[in-house]
């Protein structure tokens, strides 16, 4: 009978030991990224330094994302995306937070198994190689991944509501030079009207490892985006012309070392062709990652005091 007590009670032992593992182990996290950006601008008529801080908060599974742009002291702007679906459809939805700035963009996202291709917004086609196309289609249609979607529309050709996302695209870690697209078809609206639009037809190259070494926007003759890629020992340079309308036209050089994503510079000249000025911008990315947050969608008092706490 004793030997019936003992084992009795050993069982007992071992299931209560077992609940309390359960109880102790660790929730998933919301995670958080602080950027510092720098931008020292340089122009015939003054030369300035403006320094802001970016706080991204998301969900464990990436499927939702918070922007706050941070500068003097008080939060200036904030943001939220994510994917909602509806009876019309897969939405991207950008929506501005904050009782005085109530603003919402939002962009259709579908796909054609049969084309491998993407459509975004009324317009935009994006053909993907069709090994990509279904781990594409998964992150995005099935798990919501934000990051996902935003690494297919990052040269923002097409002027999408994603600005405040693109700072954390540049010091991501993930590979943003492999084989995705084969080709695509922008339509953007002139800037005076929306009723008059350019389409322009996007060329990926590869080279033989099956890295981007150029994307090109074009409409004839005219050229709306031009993105040249290089490889050395040393790391990555980019090249980076952007021609919108011929009102402003956009020559950036970056170099970077893509295993030390802490740190990122580039340099813009921007040409105002209306009014015949040139500005030089140089413009420094600094990340720092922040092991954990209790939430993602924050008020402005604690993302001054998550800030604060960075210092």
């Amino acid at each position: 009978m004793s030997k019936l007590v003992n084992i009795f009670i050993f069982n007992i032992l071992i299931a209560l030991s077992c609940v309390g593992q359960q109880i102790k182990m660790p929730t998933t996290q919301y995670r958080a990224v602080l950027i510092t950006k720098t931008v020292v601008s340089k122009s015939p008529n003054a030369n300035e330094r403006s320094v802001s801080k970016i706080l991204y908060t998301t969900t464990p599974s990436g499927d939702e994302y918070f922007t706050y742009l941070i500068a003097d002291g008080s939060v200036s702007e904030a943001t939220s995306y994510k994917f909602i679906d509806t009876k019309n459809g897969l939405f991207f939805i950008s929506n501005r937070l904050f009782s005085n700035q109530g603003e919402t963009d939002s962009l259709h996202i579908a796909f054609d198994d049969r084309k491998h291709m993407v459509l975004v917004g009324k317009a935009d086609q994006y053909v993907l190689f069709p090994a990509n196309y279904s781990t594409f289609k998964q992150q995005v249609n099935q798990k919501h991944q934000v990051l996902s979607l935003l690494k297919l529309l990052e040269d923002n050709i097409g002027n999408y509501p994603i600005e405040s996302l693109l700072p954390l695209m540049m010091v991501s870690k993930q590979d943003k030079f492999g084989k995705q697209v084969q080709q695509a078809k922008i339509t953007t609206p002139r800037s005076q009207s929306d009723e008059i639009t350019d389409t322009w037809t996007c060329i990926y190259n590869y080279n033989q490892a099956g890295k981007i070494v150029s994307v090109k926007a074009s409409s004839g003759q005219e050229v709306r985006f031009d993105k040249t890629v290089t490889y050395n020992t040393g790391g990555i340079a980019i090249k980076v012309h952007q021609n919108i309308e011929d009102r402003q036209i956009t020559d950036r050089k970056m170099a970077f070392n893509p295993q030390q994503t802490g740190v990122i510079k580039w340099t813009d000249r921007v040409l105002e062709t209306g009014q015949n000025v040139q500005t030089d911008l140089v413009t420094t990315l600094m990340r720092r990652d922040i092991q954990a947050v209790k939430k993602a969608n924050l008020s402005q008092a604690e993302v001054l005091n998550l800030v604060k706490q960075m210092k």
